[in-house]
Order: structure tokens, then sequence, then C-alpha cells
């Protein structure tokens, strides 16, 4: 039996790292606090991959840009990602080294859209 690191890289073969190709830097494979790693925890930006379950048998490959967060009920915390090329959107669950300032950033920049969106809005609309 091979040990993982020593394995040929393919589907079924885990990685250490992987290089971000938005920000470019190399980037932790293990995501401390979540399942897997969706997302670069440096800049946060992803790459529009098959998602879990029925949703997309052919994704584009894309680029995906943080636009905002969603916090669950549960209180947990996750990342919409929409991506540059076809503008579908994927939500991520954060892990614990992703970069928390960075998270608020998105967090708040996404919060003044809604608020700009809502103080546009017509009263009785």
């Amino acid at each position: 039996m091979k040990n993982w690191l020593q394995a040929k890289p393919g589907p079924h073969t885990a990685v250490e790292t992987f290089l971000c190709e938005h920000c470019r830097r190399q980037v932790p494979a293990a995501a401390p606090g979540a399942r897997r790693r969706s997302h670069c925890p440096y800049c946060l930006w992803s790459v529009h991959t098959p998602a879990q379950g029925p949703c997309e048998a052919e994704p584009c490959q894309g680029r995906m840009e943080p636009v905002s967060l969603l916090v669950a009920a549960s209180g947990e915390w996750s990342v919409v990602h929409r991506c540059q090329a076809c503008k579908a959107e994927q939500v991520h669950t954060i892990a614990a080294d992703d970069d928390g300032a960075l998270l608020l950033t998105i967090g708040a920049r996404s919060s003044s859209r809604r608020w700009r969106r809502s103080a546009e809005t017509p009263a009785g609309v």
C-alpha cells in the first residue's frame, strides 16, 4: 500500500497543497473546521467545480469571486461565490483558517448593497 503523499495525483488521491488561481499562494488542502477545502483561505476565491448533489454536471472551471456571506440558523457561516465566467453561484462553508478580516469586509460590502437596494425601493413596494 502506497503512502498517500507518494501516490501519483489522480481523482481519488489526496494532495497536501494546491495553488490558488487568484492570489497564486500555496493553499493547504486540509481545512480545519470544514469537511473539505472549497476556497483559498487567503483571498477566499474558489474555482467552479462540481457541487455536491445533482446541481451541475459540467461546471465551467471559471474563477469564483466571494460576493457575500450567509449565516445559518445554526450559526454556521458560509461564503457565497459567483463564477466570473458563467455567473452561477455556489455556497461554501468557511474554514477556521479563513482570513477573518476579509470575511468581515465581504459581509459589510454585501450588507451595504442590500441596504442601498432597500433604501432605493419606494415605500409600499
